[in-house]
């Protein structure tokens, strides 16, 4: 969980060799305290789907560049929060 005004996605990349994790930033998660947050890759294309405590969830593709990365929000859900 991070700030809960405003959730954010850090990014970061793996070198297989060393075991190292690399930053290559942050992007906007969505209005509101993230509560959780898969992956998924469909045609080529990464997702990561942000999970607000209230019950949207934002699905963000990411677009990772050699050293930094680019998400846009391309889909809103909204689901049923817990009381």
């Amino acid at each position: 969980r991070n700030d809960p005004a405003a959730a954010k996605l850090r990014v970061y990349r793996l070198d297989t060799r060393t075991g190292a994790l690399a930053a290559l930033g942050m992007v906007d998660g969505g209005p509101g305290e993230a509560y959780g947050v898969c992956l998924a890759r469909e045609r080529g294309r990464l997702y990561a789907f942000s999970v607000l405590k209230e019950g949207e969830v934002l699905q963000v593709r990411l677009d990772l560049g050699r050293d930094a990365v680019r998400g846009e929000t391309v889909r809103r859900l909204r689901l049923v929060t817990q009381p």
